[in-house]
């Protein structure tokens, strides 16, 4: 649904950045990941080679598919309002294993949030609500960053969601448009939630260029897990990048 959020805080590190002076800046990259599919697709596992975009200009943001404005309302606190182009879990039927085709495509959404954030040194916490005609989700999340060496910097975070009983019932659902194979039955969730925690190491091979690895683990709800469509309780994701920033 989300991106990966250690790669956001790679991608833009804006809390800081604006707290130590209002400039603009674009980061570019590429990045290649591997993960478990949350769905019963045919394909157990998923990789993925996507650009790394970020691009700050005044107030102005782009982070991955989120675009946004923000602005500082206190020494240590960002206040931003910004649209998510590629909100939700999206899946196609035909992706699906052999036994649950029948689904209807699952599509990504456009939602509207805000966001307030809190930055001091290496720390930064915020929290957000967004939402959009599939649904509505909120949460929080915080992260640490130190260096280790001169050019060797290590990233942790957590992060806590919860997705409204229309967002949850539209991806993790059963329908009954869905009905086929072993979908026997209407299973219609509730509100659920999911909590995560990530790690990641950077490593700055000159002033513009750096490498980064990061690991990100996702435990979801018995209102996603219980739900025919949904193969594991825990998605374990890994990813490996190069940006250079300017």
């Amino acid at each position: 649904m989300k991106k990966n959020f250690i790669i956001a805080i790679f991608c833009s590190f804006a809390a800081f950045s604006y707290a130590e002076e209002k400039m603009s800046g674009v980061n570019l990259g590429i990045t290649a990941s591997h993960a478990k599919e949350i769905y019963k697709v045919s394909a157990k596992e998923k990789y993925s080679v996507l650009p790394l975009i970020s691009v700050n200009y005044k107030d102005f943001y782009i982070n991955q598919s989120e675009l946004g404005y923000q602005f500082q309302v206190h020494d240590n606190f960002l206040i931003s309002g910004y649209f998510d182009f590629l909100d939700g879990y999206p899946v196609k039927g035909k992706d699906m294993k052999k036994d649950y085709k029948s689904i209807q495509t699952r599509r990504s959404q456009i939602a509207g949030g805000g966001r307030i954030t809190y930055f001091k040194d290496n720390f930064q916490t915020s929290i957000f609500a967004q939402g959009g005609k599939r649904g509505s989700s909120t949460g929080a999340d915080l992260s640490l960053s130190f260096p280790l060496t001169e050019k060797l910097f290590f990233t942790t975070g957590l992060n806590y969601t919860i997705y409204s009983k229309n967002f949850t019932n539209y991806y993790f659902g059963v329908h009954k448009k869905d009905l086929g194979g072993k979908l026997t039955k209407v299973y219609s969730p509730k509100a659920s939630y999911s909590y995560g925690a990530e790690a990641a190491l950077e490593y700055q091979i000159t002033e513009p260029f750096s490498v980064f690895t990061s690991v990100s683990a996702t435990n979801y709800s018995k209102e996603i897990t219980n739900s025919p469509l949904v193969k594991d309780k825990t998605n374990i994701s890994t990813t490996i990048g190069l940006q250079y920033s300017f």
